[in-house]
Order: C-alpha cells, then structure tokens, then sequence
C-alpha cells in the first residue's frame, strides 16, 4: 500500500449541463472542479491518461435509449462516463500497486477514486498506453468479435462501412489477415486514401457515390459474403441487396441513422430466398474475452501486421469537441483525449 497522495485535491471533470434536445452541440457540455476524495479500504486513486470518445455516447444522451445501461446515461449535473487509461497514485487496496496502468469506465474526469475492483489493470508490455482504448482496448474488441461472427475466411468478399472509422480500419485488416477479398467505404479522399494503406482491395467514396448499389457491383459483381456494418441506412440497404446466397450480414453500429437523410430500410424479403445470416452483437457481452483478444491482437500489433490509427484532442476541455468530431465523422480511427 502507498502513501494517500495529497495533490491535487481538487479535479476536472466534463458534464452534461442540460439534457439534449434534438441534436448533440458542445455547449451542451461544460467542465467543472471538483474535490477529490481520498481512497479509503479496499479503493484507488487513479490519474487518468487517455479518455475514448466513442458513438455510443450519443445514444447515452437520448432518454429511453434500451441498449445503453443505466449506469452509462449522461445525466444533467453528474459527470460523464466512458473509458479510460490512467495509472494509480494511491491505493489502499493490496491488489492493485500505486504506478500500475488501469482501465475503467470513469472516464471525462482527470481524477477518481473507486473501489479497485471498478479498475483493471493493465499489463503493457512495452506498449503504448493509448493502444489498450484503441485497437487493444473494447474497440479492438468490437471488430474482432465481429469478425468471428461474420465467419470470415479466405476467399471471401468482405464489405466494411465507416472503414477508417475506429471500429472499421481493424476490422479492415482482420478480414485482410484472413485472406478475404475487402471492400470499404470511406467518405472523402483524405479518408480513402488512409483506408488504402490498410491492405483493401477496393475503397468506395459514399460521398461521391450517391448509388450506393451500384458503386459496389462495380467492384464486387459476384457479390458479397459477408458485410461488416458500422452505420445501418442505406449501407445497409445496399449491402443486403449486393448478397450473395448464404452471406453473412454482421450489425455492429448505426450511426447514420442519427441522421434522417442516411436512414433507409433494407429488403429483408431477400433473407429467405438467399438464406441470409443476421447477427447482430453488443461487446459488452464479450467483454469476459478480452484477455485472449489482446494475447492475439498484441502480437499482431507488436509486429506491425495491424496498425492501430488514431486522433488525438489534447485537454479535457477539448472531449466536448472531439465528441462533435466523432458524431460528425471528423477523424481518422480512434478518437482519444489525452489528459492534462
């Protein structure tokens, strides 16, 4: 066990100041000080490092939202969660050591103090902290679960949306690493570009195309085998109606339908004559796996076979912001805030 440390005592946390009334704005957010309280038996004091930004967190806003905890709701006057990497200043719990690396969900705040068993830590070895909210962390997580899920393997012909997204860019190259066929969408040339250096063999701009169905039999004219969907509207419209017979459809995200412009339905009437696979999947179901993604993955990244890209704000007065930046498409991979 440590000394408790005694600075600072105060901390910085972001908060919602009024629940959100149609679309997310930064305003709607504002950061605050805080006393923070020093562990007592059996908790830590943790520092934080990097803070993820992630989609979800736009759901957390909207009452009623069934897939998001309770726990994970923004509430108005109470302080953001979202996950976090930082290390230890103080314990008072003999299983987790003052310096050691920790993950946790308490994340938009510099400082917390909890019960240690809210914090995981973290073995490094040798790698960037950061890594372990990005391609070594849930999002990491995410796109392999998904890839299982869509049974990838080689030969096949692989459809990734919001591939240079977080999520997207690792599931890119899982797919790659197997030995499938991948076409991405990316919106933008900057975007398509970055997605190209991932190994795909083909990059749609949905900005420049607005005939989704037909930009994909362009490149994939015998059809898809499995699509990894990140965003639902009419990706997935598109996606569905370029399947070929026992395809695999693998529902990861929505985020254009935030958006009532992006939002179309699909022909599900094909999922009969086709035999078409639906699996829709959330990672906190999967988190108990976390450990044997990341033997698997660290290796993977260790060797530079799987780039782990990100986009850093720095300051917790720019989360606000890099939230916008997330709900907007404004980045490249994992949007992170580095801390202090």
């Amino acid at each position: 066990m440590s000394a408790m440390a005694s600075e600072p005592r105060t901390h910085r946390e972001v908060r919602l100041l009024r629940p959100i009334a149609g679309a997310m704005r930064e305003h709607d957010f504002g950061v605050v000080t805080v006393q923070t309280r020093a562990p007592g038996e059996g908790e830590v004091e943790v520092e934080n490092q990097f803070l993820s930004v992630d989609p979800w967190m736009r759901e957390s806003a909207e009452v009623g939202q069934a897939m998001i905890p309770e726990h994970l709701v923004f509430r108005p006057g109470r302080p953001l969660l979202g996950a976090a990497v930082g290390r230890v200043v103080a314990s008072r719990d003999p299983a987790v050591a003052p310096g050691q690396l920790v993950q946790s969900m308490l994340g938009f705040r510099e400082r917390f103090t909890a019960p240690a068993d809210e914090v995981q830590v973290i073995d490094q070895d040798g790698l960037p902290a950061r890594l372990f909210l990005g391609v070594l962390g849930v999002t990491g997580l995410t796109a392999w679960v998904g890839i299982r899920l869509g049974e990838v393997r080689a030969g096949d012909t692989v459809f990734v949306s919001a591939a240079s997204g977080a999520v997207g860019s690792i599931a890119c190259q899982l797919a790659v690493q197997r030995g499938a066929r991948v076409i991405a969408s990316a919106g933008g040339a900057e975007k398509g570009a970055f997605v190209r250096t991932l190994g795909v063999d083909a990059v749609i701009d949905h900005r420049r195309e607005p005939d989704l169905r037909a930009a994909l039999a362009a490149v994939a004219p015998e059809g898809l085998d499995v699509y990894f969907d990140n965003v639902g509207g009419r990706h997935l419209a598109a996606a569905v109606d370029a399947t070929r017979p026992e395809a695999r459809i693998v529902l990861c995200g929505k985020l254009s339908t935030y958006d009532p412009a992006e939002d179309e339905a699909p022909d599900l009437g094909l999922a009969i004559p086709r035999s078409l696979r639906f699996v829709g999947f959330s990672v906190r179901r999967h988190l108990h796996e976390l450990d044997a993604f990341r033997r698997e993955l660290g290796d993977l990244v260790r060797d530079g076979r799987i780039h782990a890209p990100d986009t850093i704000e720095d300051g917790l007065d720019a989360a606000p912001r890099a939230l916008m930046r997330v709900l907007s498409g404004d980045k490249l991979g994992k949007m992170l805030v580095r801390v202090g």
